[in-house]
């Protein structure tokens, strides 16, 4: 065995429901481990022998105190494992030092979260200092070594049933507060603060395994960007690949993600700072520990041979995610797909606000928030960046994040993209829908499914139900880019209670579902490990 508008008028329209979507957002304290599932349908046999994870947070209260970000709940792994015929789930909390010193505490123990803490704590400089490794963002392989990853340079490796807790990995400057073993390697200087990491959506070659990872610094110069490597042999030791210093005056930016085609890495320098004195203050990230202003983006392109970078700027916007990014081989041309949010905020900060639960629980302001778009930015080999609006006859109503593609086309031009969709369509005739929805509560959420070279227009959605981000896995047989499945969690509020889906990635169509023993909150990222 292992270890282990208002929602009164968008209602009117036909189809919808999202009186659920809240409970989504509510804590789940059962865990389970290794529970056999009845999968009704038929699963590839090509999934035999992998695993499927995804995490996110799975409790959102501790004693008396609770969290109000949707993003600040304890950390929680779920697991599916396939089997020959079979699958196995399990979910378990990650015993985090996080979470064991709010056990001792019986309370939430003091760390770092995006919204505040009922009641209110006053930790002052000790949220800094605190163990900080409630990690969930998304779960990573590099060589043999499991590693839950976030947007700091704290990683957690894990055991190989990508559940049971093993150490943290961290600088050596946090050794007082964040137990485990540093970095072995000497890329933080002693008096810089490396604080910030973009680990989650690191960039793994699929031919080496070498995992390319970016951190932002504060330093006794100014601030600067790292770009780092990490062999699949040494798991703790990052090697330089650059270290791009900022505009005097500029801050290191909060990246969640880059881009990454063959010979390129792409930071985008967003303008959303991290504010330290706030932050030592004992602000929330989302309260004032972040701050974003109207500079510009930039785009701070690394050349993987040899470090080189050069530098490309746009009017300021906030990302979330990178669809994909590749090299246009007439022009030379670096082309990125991304979901973007304006800048300069302080309500918004860009996507990050909007999972407060004081604005999810208020119907007009849920309704009123804004949108996310999917842009394209060009950084040309010689000139000034441009950029377009994707999917422009959708008039800006589809609301998308958590993009996915086939990862076989990662770094390349490609056609199909699939998102978690707010404000979805209703999908009708097996997924195809040919009128898009012009106003369907932010709650109602589905799958979209885009193709940018055929225009096709499909997805699912099931009312009251809802599916977090989706993985995409190819069929080893296939020959077009979208053969294949997509796997995910759906909380399906009817009944309280979730269930595992399998769609047929061409159709939108359900194959194979099983229920699951426990109700699954909303997840963050998926990443599916097959077989070796």
């Amino acid at each position: 065995m292992r270890r282990c508008l208002f929602l009164l008028l968008l209602n009117v329209v036909v189809g919808f429901d999202e009186s659920g979507f809240l409970h989504w957002f509510t804590s789940e304290l059962r865990e389970v481990c290794d529970a056999p599932l009845q999968f009704a349908g038929t699963v590839p046999t090509y999934l035999e022998n992998a695993t499927f994870v995804q995490t996110g947070p799975g409790r959102f209260s501790f004693g008396d105190t609770r969290f109000t970000h949707v993003m600040d709940g304890y950390s929680k792994i779920n697991t599916v494992a396939f089997g020959r015929g079979a699958a196995r789930y399990t979910s378990q909390f990650l015993r985090s030092k996080f979470l064991n010193e709010s056990m001792a505490k019986g309370r939430i123990a003091p760390s770092m979260f995006v919204g505040s803490v009922v009641p209110p704590q006053h930790w002052g400089p000790a949220q800094a200092l605190g163990p900080n490794d409630n990690n969930y963002i998304k779960m990573r392989q590099i060589g043999v070594q499991k590693l839950l990853l976030a947007d700091t340079m704290i990683s957690t490796a894990v055991e190989d049933n990508f559940v049971t807790f093993e150490h943290d990995i961290r600088s050596r400057l946090l050794s007082l507060s964040v137990p485990g073993v540093p970095w072995k390697d000497d890329l933080e200087p002693k008096a810089d603060m490396c604080m910030l990491g973009t680990m989650a959506h690191g960039h793994e070659d699929p031919d080496t395994g070498i995992f390319t990872g970016a951190m932002g610094c504060f330093g006794m110069a100014g601030s600067y960007h790292v770009v780092f490597t990490i062999r699949p042999e040494a798991p703790t030791m990052r090697h330089p690949l650059a270290k791009i210093s900022l505009p005097k005056g500029r801050s290191a930016s909060y990246m969640h993600d880059f881009a990454a085609t063959p010979r390129y890495i792409v930071l985008i320098a967003e303008p959303l700072f991290m504010d330290l004195p706030k932050v030592l203050e004992g602000a929330p990230l989302g309260r004032g520990g972040l701050r974003t202003t109207g500079d510009e983006t930039l785009f701070q392109i690394v050349n993987r041979e040899d470090g080189s970078v050069r530098t490309l700027s746009a009017p300021g916007f906030i990302f979330g995610h990178v669809v994909n990014a590749w090299e246009e081989n007439a022009s030379g041309d670096i082309l990125i797909d991304l979901t973007w949010y304006a800048a300069n905020n302080a309500t918004t900060l860009g996507w990050f606000n909007r999972w407060q639960l004081e604005y999810l629980q208020e119907p007009g302001v849920r309704e009123s928030w804004p949108r996310s778009k999917v842009m394209r930015y060009r950084l040309p080999a010689n000139g000034s960046v441009t950029w377009e609006l994707l999917f422009p006859e959708e008039k800006g109503r589809n609301d998308f994040e958590t993009p996915k593609i086939n990862e076989q086309y990662t770094g390349l031009k490609y056609c199909v993209s699939y998102f978690m969709q707010f404000h979805s369509d209703e999908y009708r005739d097996g997924g195809r829908n040919s009128t898009i929805i012009s106003s369907s509560p932010m709650g109602a959420v589905g799958i979209a499914k885009r193709n940018l070279c055929t225009g096709e227009v499909m997805g699912w959605y099931q009312a009251n139900e809802y599916p977090s981000e989706i993985q995409f896995v190819p069929d080893p047989s296939g020959t077009a880019e979208d053969d294949g499945v997509l796997l995910g969690i759906v909380f399906n509020a009817k009944a309280n209670s979730s269930y595992f889906h399998i769609l047929d990635a061409r159709t939108m169509r359900m194959i194979a579902k099983a229920d699951l023993p426990i109700k699954v909150p909303f997840l963050i990222h998926s990443s599916f490990f097959p077989a070796r």
